[in-house]
């Protein structure tokens, strides 16, 4: 008898577990979607890149204007990453994580803190890529 609650608890416990990791791998694998508009935003206009000067230095930006395109809230956030002209990674961009109601439309800004001399920057920073949003 007590046999059988000990094989009814490790049976509860590896149940418990197996929709624990499952709900675990469903969160993590639909909060990133690939650089194409994913269902549940439009891109508005293309990610562009541009410069912003901080204390007489360039540092990268990307926007991009996105729209919701569900009927409920989501929480978005957009990812880049910048090339040198020679074609290595310079840096990483990330956006602030913007909540758009159902239909509403936003510009989402990637920065970086790291800058770069005038003289230097088009090198460093000539092009981007990679761009990723994510969704909370």
């Amino acid at each position: 008898m007590a046999e059988n609650a000990n094989n009814k608890k490790k049976w509860i416990i590896v149940g418990v577990a197996v929709v624990a990791i499952a709900i675990v791998l469903i969160v993590l694998f639909s909060r990133v979607s690939d650089g194409s508009a994913s269902n549940k935003i439009e891109v508005v206009s293309q990610p562009s890149m541009s410069r912003r000067v901080v204390d007489n230095r360039f540092s990268p930006t990307v926007q991009v204007t996105v729209s919701n395109k569900t009927n409920e809230t989501i929480r978005v956030c957009m990812t880049c990453t910048v090339y040198a002209s020679d074609g290595s990674v310079t840096t990483g961009l990330t956006s602030s994580t913007v909540t758009l109601v159902a239909g509403e439309t936003a510009t989402l800004t990637a920065k970086t803190s790291y800058t770069y001399t005038v003289l230097s920057y088009d090198t460093v920073c000539a092009s981007f890529g990679d761009v990723k949003y994510e969704f909370y």
